[in-house]
């Protein structure tokens, strides 16, 4: 017995190796670099911007896209320090036009959501998203559920409504209120009988796809809004149709979402918005949403903050660092 316990040291050096091995090799992922560790984890990303004078930036796959169509990419970041942004990078072969959201004062330390809508210039066929540090700032930050997708026409009303979104009378676009650019849409219920209501271009989906959609709210007088996802076939027929009503306070802009599953035999989905029928209303709507993604998970999101490892990604200059 005594010779079984002392013989094996050399055993147990092996054995300890070949089991560092088969951690090392069950993460493929896990890199490091000689500017510094680059770490992509199966939970969460994780960004270190330790310059004060230039950005990180990582980039992600490119995307088919078509043409004078509108794309929403979103993100979830939990920002510690610093800013993180989410970016849209149009590829027409080697030409890239660069979008770039408003400013934002971002909310530390907890997870928020970051996204930014455009349409595909003319001639471009691909888009990536691109997570991007301040230029100004230190930034540590982790960033979850990258997605992006095909999104309504006219999402925030700037352009004429004709062509891009199907009307009852009493609705029309209006300079009155607006949360962003110059217009919104106002639907107006003078009736207590009769609705108001607008619909958004159909945007293709398949079977089973998760969707989502979101606009900003200002009640003015009345109330009895509701915000619908409807599912339709490919005749066009409504097969399924979500609801959610806003309960939002009066006069000020409120956020209001729905989302479901696509239902077997879907083809397309549109955001449709209607006053009640039941009492007059005067209500303000802008910076719609309606999100078909093509998600980059990258797996549950975290709450606390366990990595000591940066994020590879690329400086402003385009170098890989």
């Amino acid at each position: 017995m005594r010779a079984i316990m002392f013989r094996p040291m050399w055993i147990r050096i092996v054995c300890i190796m070949f089991s560092c091995l088969l951690i090392i090799s069950s993460f493929p992922n896990l890199d490091v670099r000689a500017s510094g560790i680059t770490v992509t984890i199966p939970n969460s990303m994780k960004m270190v911007d330790t310059s004060s004078t230039a950005s990180l930036a990582r980039v992600s796959e490119k995307v088919s896209v078509t043409q004078d169509e509108e794309y929403t990419a979103s993100i979830f970041a939990y920002i510690e320090q610093g800013s993180i942004d989410v970016w849209l990078i149009f590829y027409n072969g080697t030409t890239e036009t660069v979008v770039a959201p408003a400013s934002v004062t971002p909310t530390l330390s907890q997870w928020t959501k970051r996204s930014i809508t455009a349409k595909a210039p003319s001639g471009t066929n691909q888009v990536a998203v691109m997570v991007y540090s301040s230029l100004a700032s230190v930034t540590t930050a982790y960033v979850d559920d990258v997605s992006i997708g095909q999104t309504v026409r006219n999402a925030g009303f700037e352009d004429p409504l004709s062509g891009t979104w199907t009307v009852s009378s009493g609705a029309a676009v209006s300079t009155q209120q607006k949360t962003g650019g110059t217009y919104s849409l106002k639907l107006d219920d003078s009736s207590s009988t009769t609705a108001s209501y607008a619909e958004s271009s159909n945007v293709p989906v398949t079977s089973g796809s998760r969707v989502g959609a979101s606009a900003k709210i200002y009640p003015f007088s009345g109330s009895g809004l509701s915000i619908h996802l409807l599912f339709k076939n490919s005749t066009g027929t409504v097969i399924k149709d979500v609801v959610n009503d806003f309960t939002g306070a009066a006069s000020q802009w409120t956020p209001v979402s729905v989302s479901a599953t696509a239902p077997t035999g879907t083809a397309s989905v549109s955001v449709y918005l209607t006053t009640g029928t039941t009492t007059s209303m005067v209500v303000y709507a802008d910076d719609v949403s309606l999100d078909r993604p093509i998600e980059y998970n990258l797996g549950t999101q975290i709450t606390n903050n366990p990595l000591d490892g940066a994020v590879f990604g690329k400086d402003a200059s385009g170098n890989t660092i």
